[in-house]
């Protein structure tokens, strides 16, 4: 769980949390041992909910919960580990000392936990508890900083994250982490100032070389080039790039999620579940990751299994105009079109907001208004799909709807040239696409997307 902050500031929070990731992370590196993920962790921030409901609902035999305390220069920590079962206090211990301990603190706090449980972590994995990826604790506390104000995703946090790296930057000299962590507030940038994509995106695959010429076994800069490459249409460099990330932490919820889409989008679906299924079982209360098992289950033809996860991440985040449409998406994969009409009828027209806006041009789509459905197509939403491989294939669907099938095939491949080259779901289990079979121009669409599906060469 979250370790609380007894900090009287409450814009001190970002320490509380970048500690507990940091543990989280730690524990996450002792084979056997799952641990339910930072994203899903701080779900729960601020709910009061005991050991045995979290047991149950979580499938977790035991809860480790704190609290952080900074006094001065001082450092305190409290932990506590409960048997879930039991709701019995099983290990307790207070950890104090400097903030220039606070390393050390979680080490010993992570190894404390393991014994608890029985376990003896081996000397590499004691090795990896211990690396120091920013050794330097002011430097670590701007990361921390960083973080937070990353997560804001608005033009003035990013451009604060930003200044907080470089700060950290010029304490401890080059470092791969830090490095990394500068490409992803770039690739928030591209989406969030949308004006600016190329520059961010240049720059957001610079750090991450850079990264890797410092360190080349930085897991976060493998993840960063491989989501990059992916959503560049480089699938076959994004693929592997994203399984070495996978490869050096195999348990890191973003990398798992980047994975399986990626995986899933060019027609290896059996990495692609394997992706998905590890990343349910550590990340179940996020959005996102419930989206991407949706999608992984969806172009695997599991329509129910589709329903299930995407009804999830709609009502884990309802106001989300993309969860909203891809859960509604489902249904209609389902044959359900009324109720996924019903779904995007009311979703609010934001401004700027293409997912928003392109959710009226399925609406009216799924209730063959061609019409309305090309007065909603505006060409915010049209330049935006064409740069997305994701939106170019529900873009191909909608018209598939329609029966217009030569802008079917048209987005078809648009969608193949970014990198969606699935050719078994868009032959045989796109139920809007199917039916366009033997249309000739659709058929040689098809064809140029088993062209590249037989060529994707990825160990």
């Amino acid at each position: 769980l979250p370790f609380a902050s007894q900090d009287p500031d409450p814009s001190n929070e970002y320490f509380s949390d970048g500690f507990t990731e940091e543990v989280i992370t730690d524990l996450s590196r002792l084979e056997g041992l799952r641990v339910i993920a930072t994203g899903s962790s701080m779900q729960l921030k601020g709910i009061e909910r005991d050991a045995r409901t979290l047991g149950r609902d979580l499938e977790c035999t035991h809860v480790l919960r704190g609290s952080v305390r900074m006094v001065g220069f001082r450092l305190y920590a409290a932990a506590e580990l409960v048997e879930a079962a039991t709701d019995a206090v099983i290990w307790a211990s207070d950890f104090e000392g400097t903030l220039d301990d606070v390393f050390e603190i979680q080490d010993r706090l992570s190894l404390a936990v393991a014994e608890a449980l029985g376990m003896e972590a081996s000397p590499a994995e004691r090795e990896r508890i211990g690396a120091r990826p920013i050794p330097d604790v002011r430097a670590y506390d701007y990361y921390l900083q960083a973080r937070e104000g990353s997560t804001h995703l608005t033009d003035v946090s990013l451009r604060r994250a930003l200044e907080h790296l470089e700060e950290a930057l010029e304490i401890v000299g080059e470092n791969a982490l830090l490095y990394a962590s500068m490409g992803d507030v770039h690739l928030y940038g591209a989406a969030v100032v949308p004006e600016e994509r190329e520059r961010h995106l240049d720059a957001a695959e610079s750090f991450a070389r850079r990264a890797l010429t410092v360190d080349p076994d930085c897991h976060r800069a493998y993840a960063l080039l491989g989501m990059l490459q992916a959503d560049q249409g480089r699938m076959r460099e994004g693929i592997a790039n994203l399984a070495r990330a996978v490869e050096l932490e195999p348990r890191n919820a973003e990398t798992l999620g980047w994975a399986a889409q990626a995986h899933a989008t060019v027609g290896l679906m059996d990495e692609a579940a394997e992706f998905a299924r590890t990343l349910g079982r550590i990340d179940p209360l996020t959005p996102w990751s419930q989206l991407v098992l949706g999608f992984v289950d969806m172009l695997s033809g599991h329509s129910d299994d589709a329903i299930a996860n995407l009804k999830r991440a709609y009502r884990l985040s309802p106001t989300t105009p993309m969860f909203r449409l891809l859960y509604a998406f489902s249904l209609a994969f389902d044959g359900q079109r009324e109720a996924a009409a019903h779904l995007l009828g009311d979703v609010d027209r934001v401004p700027g907001d293409v997912t928003a806006a392109f959710a009226h041009v399925l609406r009216h789509a799924l209730l063959g208004e061609a019409d309305q459905a090309a007065a909603c197509m505006t060409p915010e939403v049209e330049r935006h799909a064409r740069t997305d491989p994701q939106f170019s294939w529900l873009v191909a669907d909608c018209y598939g709807m329609l029966d217009e099938r030569d802008s079917a095939a048209e987005w078809l491949e648009n969608a193949a040239r970014l990198g969606f080259i699935n050719y078994p779901f868009f032959a045989r289990k796109d139920p809007f696409l199917r039916p366009l079979r033997g249309d000739a121009r659709f058929d040689q669409a098809l064809k140029a997307v088993r062209e590249a599906w037989e060529q994707l060469d990825v160990e």
